[in-house]
This record gives structure tokens, C-alpha cells and sequence, in this order.
């Protein structure tokens, strides 16, 4: 506390002792300071350009994890009596020519499937 109140002294004593009158202008140092910030035409289209690609980049990335995780698996049965262990370990017997889709997150939050055919589940 003691040290902060040292260096707020030192500080106003700095600034009272270099201060003259009259002398120092904000709205002339806020033109100057903007005068100093202003990017140049090229900064500004390569600004414009890392923005576009990084919002194309993310777009992608967010459409293969969201495909990539909505996928559906889908089970054929080409003899009688194939059985499959869905994700949620039910076992499914499908007779010959049935079809079984499911979401390839089956189990964690429901448990639709598609089915066409004649198919038995043997839930545990």
C-alpha cells in the first residue's frame, strides 16, 4: 500500500513539475495517435482475407466432425440367422434380405433404428 502511494507521489510530481501551460493539446494528440494507427490499404485487404479463410476453416472443420458423428451404419443380411451386437450390446438376428439402420451414436441418447425385413432383437 505504502509503495503504491510512493509511486502515485512520484508520478504527480513528474507530471507537475514537466507541465506548462498551455502546452499540451489532447484533440492535436488524438489526431496524431489515430494518423498513427491507420492501417495501410494492403494491411487492411490481408486482415480482411486472414479473416475469410479462418471463418471458411472453421465452417469445414465444424461440418466433418458434425457428418462425421451423425453417420448412420446400416446392416445386410444376406443368408437367414446373421446376428449383429449393436453399440448398446442387443443382439439383432436378421433373417435373409432384412436391412437394420441405426445412427452410428446408437444407445447414448435413444435407440431408433430403420429396419426393413424380418429381424429379431434380444435386448440385455
Amino acid at each position: 500500500m505504502e509503495d503504491n502511494e510512493r509511486k502515485w507521489k512520484e508520478a504527480i510530481g513528474f507530471v507537475t513539475k514537466h507541465y506548462k501551460e498551455n502546452r499540451f493539446n489532447p484533440d492535436t494528440a488524438w489526431k496524431q495517435f489515430a494518423r498513427n494507427r491507420t492501417l495501410s490499404p494492403g494491411i487492411k485487404k490481408q486482415a480482411v482475407f486472414y479473416r475469410v479463410a479462418a471463418v471458411i476453416i472453421v465452417l469445414l472443420i465444424s461440418g466433418i466432425v458434425y457428418f462425421s458423428a451423425n453417420r448412420n451404419e446400416t446392416l445386410l443380411a444376406s443368408i437367414d440367422g446373421t446376428v449383429y451386437l449393436l453399440p448398446d450390446s442387443t443382439r439383432a438376428t436378421l433373417q435373409k434380405d432384412a436391412r437394420l439402420e441405426f445412427n452410428s451414436r446408437f444407445g447414448e441418447t435413444n435407440r431408433s433404428v430403420k429396419m426393413r425385413g424380418q429381424i429379431r432383437f434380444d435386448v440385455t
